[in-house]
């Protein structure tokens, strides 16, 4: 790894304690963007998907058949 960087190996051991650590680094990076990622997209989920369904629930054909029948007033 250290060869294919090109950078002398005193260099990796002033950023990592070990191979261990630089795996650590790697995962805790990768957890973060996907939980950001899943919380950009929770908030469009929120706000867009969730009443664009509920509003297709309301309007599916079943409850309008329901509506049809309550008398108008």
């Amino acid at each position: 790894m250290i060869k294919q960087a090109n950078i002398p190996r005193s260099s990796f051991y002033d950023y990592f304690n070990d191979k261990e650590d630089l795996l650590m680094h790697l995962l805790s990076m990768f957890t973060y963007e996907k939980i950001s990622w899943f919380s950009m997209n929770a908030v469009i989920f929120i706000r867009i998907i969730i009443p664009i369904n509920a509003f297709r629930a309301f309007n599916s054909s079943s409850i309008v058949e329901e509506r049809k029948k309550l008398p108008e007033g």
